[in-house]
This record gives structure tokens, C-alpha cells and sequence, in this order.
């Protein structure tokens, strides 16, 4: 019962960490050509005060990834998940189909 209940709880943590880093990477590519032309370690100039809140939150996240590694590793067990309950549902539709 707990077991069960702790793998379900590290597989919303790892999916929500996956969602935040990539977000926060994709975020800093779509800014970075258009409302932010500098975006430098620790430091972003934008032309507009929303543009510039966002890249702060994206730019935050992606420092905390990079030097506590801890959001990284949570990701890549959200990716590892992903892997697996697609494959899951591939492989169920395949056999479903191989069935009927």
C-alpha cells in the first residue's frame, strides 16, 4: 500500500519536473531572439516587463537545475517514465489490435 502510493507520488513529482524544466528551457530559446536579445548567466535584459518576469522564473529554474542538479535528475526520471508508459500504451494497442 505505501509502496504503491510512493511510486505514484515520485511519478507526479518526476512528471511535474520534467514539465518545469522543459518549460524553462524552451522558454529561454523563445525569448532569447525575440523580447530578451542578452540573456547572460544570472543576469536578463528584456524589452518588456512580462518578457522579462518569464525569463527571471525560466532563467531561475534552469540555474537551480544546472548547479543543485536536483530538478535534472527529477526530470530524467520523469523521461524515463514517460518512456515507459508510452511504450506501455504502444505495446497494449499493438496487442489489442493483434487480438481483435
Amino acid at each position: 500500500m505505501f509502496k504503491k502510493a510512493f511510486f505514484i507520488l515520485l511519478r507526479v513529482l518526476c512528471y511535474a519536473s520534467l514539465a518545469v524544466v522543459v518549460w524553462a528551457f524552451v522558454t529561454v530559446q523563445m525569448l532569447l531572439g525575440g523580447d530578451c536579445p542578452r540573456i547572460d548567466t544570472g543576469a536578463v535584459i528584456c524589452n518588456t516587463p512580462a518578457a522579462q518576469e518569464t525569463a527571471n522564473a525560466a532563467l531561475g529554474v534552469i540555474l537551480v537545475t544546472f548547479f543543485t542538479g536536483v530538478p535534472g535528475l527529477f526530470a530524467l526520471g520523469g523521461a524515463i517514465f514517460l518512456v515507459k508508459d508510452l511504450w506501455r500504451l504502444v505495446r497494449g494497442r499493438r496487442e489489442s489490435a493483434a487480438v481483435g
